[in-house]
């Protein structure tokens, strides 16, 4: 009989302490950006509350919670433009998000509860999340653990469409804050703090969805969306602290988040700002970047990041008044051979022993006194390039200021 009820009082406790997670695991924020499935249940017939189900393909048609509507990322996008260009896949179209609002019958009273399969999908609640606040809306919550908490806890699921009339919502501008497009990113990225949420082979170069090139936004640092999640859950404040603390961010930061098409980075962007850092979601993300032309890239070799740019790049950039200060680690006598004009000369190849990074040293003054890109412009081997730019980096150097020429002799125009 005690042994019984040893595991009844054990069950009981378990069963408490999971319920009572978000209130002593998370930040103080979080009551303001989740809820979970218990307050779901609880609070489902409420009046004005709107339960969105933002999951892709036949989920919705499948089984869905109680009462909710469906409304995809797409829905709200404009896809009108084409793939992986300028605009595609953006939240840039007020009439399209005013008119879709109202379709889903929501008002600007309405008290909105987001879910999706956090487990298994991409973030779309939070992106969905992050362009109901773009168009204003602000009584905005996720359903923590998405469909499958819902399910663990024995909420209903049914296949019944909902009736819903549509709204007279009127959205009179877009609410950018939290959002930002490629040429603001382009004009102040030595401003910015870049996350890279997608996973470590997208990082390194993998193309898996169409993208036009390979690798990542250049100084960026990979933080992949699952890190935020813990089974579907989003983690406690302490551990997503230690994380974002780990890559060396700040609440003094500014942020931006980005992926293949901003759905990813746009969850990230609402837990982050849940924790009180200042953030943007990069809206057009890697498709859009790699697909432009004049964007530089960064790639990983031997575990570690690196930013390059092309010949054909630099040369565009020279014409276009571009300014660059060009660190030339060749030896002395071939670099009064010939070098690039203004190339500040270091003597420093091939950048392995002590004295060499002594030499490379030399440049620090100017580097650090301007806040211009630098370019590593190495004749023999990138690996001494990559050197070079391991050596500046760990002399305080930023890093997504940093580039390797990419290619050899052959290829450069004096």
């Amino acid at each position: 009989m005690n042994y019984s009820l040893n595991r009844i009082a054990i069950s009981l406790v378990l069963f408490t302490s999971l319920t009572l997670a978000t209130n002593t695991l998370y930040a103080s924020g979080y009551d303001k950006y989740f809820v979970t499935s218990s307050w779901l249940k609880k609070n489902i017939d409420k009046k004005g509350l709107v339960i969105i189900d933002a999951r892709e393909g036949d989920a919705y048609s499948d089984g869905h919670i109680n009462g909710s509507r469906s409304l995809k990322w797409k829905q709200v996008s404009d896809m009108t433009k084409p793939f992986a260009h300028r605009g595609w896949g953006t939240v840039t179209d007020k009439n399209l998000l005013e008119g879709v609002i109202s379709k889903t019958g929501i008002t600007k009273k309405s008290e909105i509860i987001i879910y999706a399969d956090t487990k298994n999908g991409w973030g779309e609640d939070g992106r969905i999340y992050w362009t109901f606040r773009i168009a204003g809306l602000t009584n905005i919550r996720i359903l923590d653990g998405g469909i499958d908490g819902w399910e663990n806890s024995k909420g209903d699921i049914n296949e019944d469409v909902v009736n819903v009339q549509r709204s007279d919502f009127k959205l009179k501008k877009l609410s950018l804050n939290n959002s930002i497009d490629t040429n603001d990113l382009i004009k102040d990225y030595k401003n910015y703090k870049i996350l890279d949420t997608r996973t470590l082979n997208e990082y390194k170069g993998a193309r898996k969805y169409g993208e036009k090139r390979g690798g990542h936004l250049p100084g960026s640092t990979l933080m992949p969306f699952k890190f935020f999640l813990n089974n579907g859950y989003v983690k406690s404040e302490k551990e997503l602290i230690n994380i974002i603390s780990s890559k060396g961010i700040t609440k003094k930061d500014n942020i931006v988040t980005y992926c293949t098409a901003g759905i990813r980075s746009a969850y990230v962007q609402v837990v982050l700002e849940m924790l009180g850092y200042k953030i943007k979601n990069y809206d057009e993300s890697f498709y859009i970047w790699a697909t432009e032309k004049e964007t530089k890239l960064g790639f990983v070799k031997d575990g570690l990041p690196y930013n390059s740019i092309t010949m054909k790049q630099f040369n565009d950039d020279l014409k276009s008044s571009e300014n660059y200060i060009l660190i030339d680690i060749q030896n002395k006598n071939d670099f009064v051979k010939d070098h690039f004009n203004d190339a500040i000369g270091t003597d420093a190849y091939p950048v392995k022993s002590k004295n060499d990074k002594i030499k490379l040293d030399k440049a620090l003054n100017i580097l650090k006194s301007s806040e211009k890109n630098i370019i590593t412009i190495s004749p023999k081997s990138n690996d001494s390039a990559r050197r070079a730019f391991n050596h500046l980096k760990s002399k305080g150097i930023k890093q997504n200021r940093m580039f390797i020429l990419d290619g050899q002799r052959s290829s450069w125009f004096f």
